[in-house]
């Protein structure tokens, strides 16, 4: 954390993009389906980012450098590729159920200020 919450915002983001990209490079090698780069995605790549998501609102700066990542990770350079708004789609609609990443970190955030909202007897909410 810093001093002012934008600098958190900036500095915390930044760190969590960085890591991001750093093990999809890394992870890039592993001989994987589709099906399970989807899965190592939803698993290993955004944990961290949903737990920061819950505190701090996510730039838009970094959502547009960790989708290019995922989708950088989840392709691994092959020339045909399913357009992500495909990807993104549920299972039951013939998608493949990638996470939205910006819908779900403002969800995550706006879940996590509206239960502190709820909470008798604190500060926040009144």
């Amino acid at each position: 954390m810093a001093n002012t919450t934008a600098q958190s915002v900036i500095s915390g983001w930044s760190r969590i993009t960085n890591m991001l990209r750093t093990q999809a490079h890394e992870a890039h090698s592993q001989d994987l389906n589709l099906v399970q780069r989807i899965q190592y995605v939803h698993t290993y790549l955004l944990a961290k980012l949903w737990h920061k998501a819950q505190v701090l609102p996510t730039p838009s700066v970094n959502i547009r450098q960790i989708v290019p990542a995922i989708t950088w990770y989840i392709w691994q350079g092959v020339v045909f590729r399913v357009p992500l708004s495909i990807l993104q789609k549920r299972k039951d609609k013939c998608g493949w159920g990638l996470t939205y990443v910006q819908a779900k970190c403002r969800a995550l955030l706006l879940y996590r200020m509206w239960t502190q909202g709820q909470r008798d007897g604190e500060i926040t909410p009144e």
